[in-house]
């Protein structure tokens, strides 16, 4: 986790800062310009962390339980937990951008596209009926390209 100075700035320093931030934020253009911003501003683990933070926001909001998330993602079911309290009791920014993610078709092709290469990565758990457990997963693929072309 990153580390923070015990050392306080100035309140009205802090605010102008705040503000220049999200000012430039709002300036970036593409997918391209956000990735180079952030490349610069924040440490790998930094972006990753955020990556992370994303992908589990989206994943509660289609409904998957904590421990797929964990797995998925390899995070704790602690991150998932703090996640979701920030969904549901933040200030609304998770909400609003998750809204606007899950609209876009291509987003759910490229969920569609990560399950399918997860399910082939891992294998199903130890002691599984693996074709059954092929099976569902074949299903749900299934029941996810049905619904991308209902949309």
């Amino acid at each position: 986790m990153a580390q923070l100075s015990k050392r306080r700035i100035n309140p009205i320093i802090d605010e102008r800062l705040s503000e220049v931030l999200w000012s430039t934020l709002t300036k970036l253009r593409s997918p391209e310009e956000a990735e180079d911003f952030c490349r610069d501003l924040l440490s790998p683990t930094e972006i990753i962390m955020l990556k992370k933070r994303v992908g589990i926001a989206l994943m509660l909001l289609k409904g998957e339980s904590y421990e797929v998330i964990s797995d998925t993602l390899k995070v704790s079911t602690t991150t998932v937990m703090s996640v979701n309290q920030w969904i549901n009791g933040g200030s609304g920014g998770y909400q609003k951008i998750i809204d606007r993610i899950k609209n876009d078709e291509k987003l759910e092709s490229l969920f569609l596209s990560i399950d399918e290469v997860l399910s082939k990565i891992f294998p199903p758990r130890r002691g599984t009926n693996w074709s059954n457990e092929l099976s569902k997963r074949w299903h749900e693929r299934t029941r996810r390209r049905k619904q991308i072309k209902n949309v």
